[in-house]
């Protein structure tokens, strides 16, 4: 399946939608300015969150990577387009905890990466989870910098 970016853009890593573990996490690993894009399927179902952190370095980068290996995705807050595939939820301020949704956490070279995937219309059909495991998998894996031929 094919995904489009429907928004990105750089914001502070401290948006106050973070649990405190995760603001902790990112105030004490020198994050400051984070990645954020968002991608929804062809068919406008599946919206994918990115969120890219750059840390200090590797090291701070890895530690923070252990203390949030048992965060829950909400944790890490939720971010959507102005416009478009999964908007109304944050402009409807819907609660998301129940919806089907897949979230992976990676870190790579000084980056913690964290993806979300969440059926837009907030189902809770827990059939739908294979889409979303795979949208967030897949997403963890494709983004940071190990993919741009300049960080190779």
């Amino acid at each position: 399946m094919r995904y489009t970016s429907t928004s990105g853009s750089l914001q502070s890593c401290l948006a106050g939608h973070e649990s405190q573990d995760v603001q902790t996490v990112l105030r004490n690993g020198g994050c400051v300015n984070q990645i954020v894009g968002t991608y929804s399927d062809s068919s406008a179902n599946i919206m994918v969150i990115v969120f890219v952190e750059p840390m200090t370095n590797s090291q701070t980068a890895t530690a923070g990577y252990n203390s949030l290996s048992s965060a829950y995705d909400n944790d890490w807050g939720l971010w959507c387009p102005k416009t478009g595939t999964g908007a109304q939820i944050c402009d409807n301020g819907e609660d998301t905890s129940r919806a089907t949704q897949f979230g992976y956490t990676n870190r790579t070279h000084r980056y913690l990466i964290h993806t979300l995937a969440i059926y837009a219309n907030l189902g809770t059909d827990k059939s739908d989870t294979p889409w979303t495991d795979s949208a967030a998998s897949a997403a963890v894996e494709a983004a940071g910098p190990q993919n741009y031929a300049g960080n190779r």
